[in-house]
């Protein structure tokens, strides 16, 4: 076809330069039309590729491989990520005006993404992205499709997600999408939409500052609400609006335990802890405490923690977690010291990298007619540090005096909680702890090592 295209070129002058064009332009499109990867590596080298040079320029491109780039990605044309492919990009990701990324497979993007065209994340694809999403200027980032899952289309940003300029997000049946930070909407005319079916977790919260326009719209009409927020969400742009049929974290953990189980097994999930109930029983000198996690994602520690007026919360009791687990782990700690009438307990689970969670307190009454007891731990003490509990409320200064065995008083401090530490400077040697409280002198021996 081409040579016959050039012969008329040299035939017929007159036409010269329409052919030459025409000419050129098929050219041109039967060499740049579409590259496909070849085999696994790195997206910079041209073996990687079908006709052995890396894609440049307007193109499609098909990736059915697991390719890697260490640079940032300008889609220019059409980028599709094949069923079989993954592609890791160790950069930020700008998709250009008329472009578009189409995700069968998995995209793991280590910065930001920015869409100025289309993103679309068909069933059985999967797109994180590190650090921030922003959608502008469209319906430009669409996440599943109608069809009963599964499938399902996953979606995850490890930051924020911001929609500006009417910058609009899809949200369709067999969509699953966790948002690690919040969720921003400014400029106007910002739509997110979750039709029938989706799935949205939002760890963080919602703003919505942009004018008249910027909504919020959950089409999930029955149990499981399919839309959860923890933090706050806050309308603060004239017109601005989040439908009112939204959960909470506790409420997906009570309704619908297979997405907060997707959620909370993601890579750095902000839900590393899957608690299915955390109780507390009054025994007769004692409360007992018991909980139980479904799964477990870098768990390190739980604390237990007590309150006499459900406000302020001091740490009775720390228990190892079991790191990683799918299988369901059972904890008790048992409070020696319970206070006598209601005490609020807390538990608190803390990340191997530091991630803290609270879940629900939990409210038990304690009734026995008991002498008040002090109690000193560790006796012997090793790590120059004490510590002094009672089994009822202290709500006011006390005082308390550390002496040696001629009656020295080596220190003193005050205190006005039922639970707490101080550092000791002390030599080794046998001493007495005396403590006035509540009109009771309580007196105690304790060895420092």
């Amino acid at each position: 076809m081409i040579n016959k295209l050039l012969f008329s070129v040299l035939v017929d002058s007159n036409f010269k330069k329409a052919w030459v064009s025409v000419s050129f332009f098929l050219l041109f499109s039967i060499v740049t039309f579409a590259q496909t990867s070849t085999r696994n590596g790195s997206w910079s080298t041209g073996t990687t590729w079908s006709g052995g040079s890396v894609p440049s320029g307007w193109t499609t491109i098909n990736v059915g491989h697991r390719l890697t780039l260490n640079n940032n990605l300008s889609v220019s044309g059409t980028l599709n990520i094949q069923a079989a492919g993954h592609l890791t990009i160790d950069g930020n990701v700008t998709i250009t005006g008329g472009s578009a990324i189409n995700v069968y497979g998995t995209l793991h993007i280590s910065g930001d993404a920015m869409l100025n065209a289309h993103l679309r994340v068909y069933p059985g694809g999967e797109v994180i992205v590190d650090g921030n999403t922003t959608v502008n200027s469209d319906n430009y980032l669409v996440i599943g499709t109608n069809a009963n899952p599964p499938p399902y289309a996953n979606f995850v940003t490890r930051k924020d997600l911001i929609s500006v300029s009417s910058g609009d997000v899809t949200v369709n049946r067999n969509a699953r999408v966790a948002v690690f930070g919040d969720v921003r909407g400014s400029g106007g005319g910002v739509i997110f939409t979750i039709n029938n079916g989706g799935q949205v977790y939002v760890d963080g919260d919602i703003t919505l500052t942009g004018g008249g326009g910027n909504h919020i719209r959950n089409n999930n009409i029955t149990d499981p609400y399919g839309f959860y927020v923890n933090g706050n969400i806050s309308n603060t742009g004239g017109g601005s609006s989040t439908d009112s049929n939204t959960a909470d974290k506790e409420t997906m953990i009570d309704t619908n335990a297979p997405f907060y189980n997707w959620v909370s097994n993601l890579p750095y999930s902000p839900l590393p802890v899957t608690l299915l109930y955390f109780n507390t029983i009054s025994t007769n000198r004692s409360v007992l405490v018991k909980w139980a996690t479904a799964t477990e994602v870098n768990s390190d520690y739980f604390n237990i923690q007590r309150s006499v007026d459900g406000l302020n919360f001091n740490d009775i009791g720390t228990i190892e977690a079991s790191g990683v687990s799918s299988t369901r782990k059972e904890y008790v700690f048992t409070d020696e010291l319970a206070q006598s009438g209601r005490s609020y307990y807390r538990l608190k689970a803390v990340d191997i990298d530091g991630y803290t969670e609270y879940f629900k307190i939990s409210t038990v009454e304690v009734k026995f007619d008991e002498k008040k007891e002090m109690a000193v731990s560790p006796n012997p003490i090793e790590n120059d540090e004490l510590k002094v509990s009672f089994n009822f409320s202290i709500n006011e200064n006390a005082y308390a005096s550390v002496v040696d065995i001629s009656g020295t008083e080596a220190m003193s401090f005050q205190f006005n909680s039922p639970s707490f530490h101080t550092p000791l400077n002390l030599k080794p040697g046998i001493y007495f702890i005396k403590v006035q409280a509540a009109g009771t002198m309580f007196i105690s021996r304790m060895v420092v090592k």
